[in-house]
């Protein structure tokens, strides 16, 4: 029983991956790659750079990476969903 469970889910996962890439696709990677890049470079700004630092500093890091995370979503959405996922809810939980 697991191991059909499991047949299934790489078989899905093969169909997923080989099928053509269409605009929903793009759009859904694009908005959580965003996400993903606002909690990156947000949380990442504010661990690995000097502190204190200003709000306004942060603000335009998390835009950056807002801006960097729509991009790649946009251009490699099956790649960048893999990725983002679970950087898009990190902040969040």
């Amino acid at each position: 029983m697991i191991n059909n469970y499991f047949t299934d889910r790489l078989k899905k996962y093969k169909d997923w991956w080989s099928a053509p890439v269409n605009l929903k696709s793009r759009v859904y990677s694009a908005i959580l790659s965003g996400m993903a890049g606002f909690w990156i470079a947000a949380l990442g700004r504010i661990t690995l750079g000097t502190l204190p630092v200003s709000l306004s500093v942060i603000g335009w890091f998390a835009l950056s990476g807002i801006a960097i995370g729509i991009l790649f979503g946009a251009l490699f959405p099956k790649t960048m969903r893999l990725i983002a996922f679970p950087f898009a809810f990190w902040g969040i939980s």
